[in-house]
């Protein structure tokens, strides 16, 4: 500022660096998210398909991933205590 020199292209270039953000922001929308909306259904329908077609003994061995199951489970594998 006390340089003398003008701030009209700073200024300037913070608009250009917006609009072309914007442009590739949205070049990565189309090309991420076309195949993600074909990837995401697959994965939930063989989810679902594989918790159906297990016996309920099998879906009883899997943790729900909760604190207490973390908790325990790392006081019977960890030796930190």
């Amino acid at each position: 500022m006390g340089s003398g020199r003008s701030l009209a292209p700073s200024v300037a270039l913070l608009p250009a660096l917006l609009v072309g953000d914007s442009g590739l922001g949205f070049v990565q929308w189309i090309l991420l998210g076309g195949p993600a909306e074909h990837v995401v259904p697959g994965a939930r329908t063989s989810l679902v398909r594989r918790s159906f077609a297990a016996q309920v003994p099998a879906l009883q061995r899997h943790s729900t991933g909760g604190a207490r199951s973390w908790s325990r489970r790392c006081a019977t594998r960890c030796c930190c205590s």
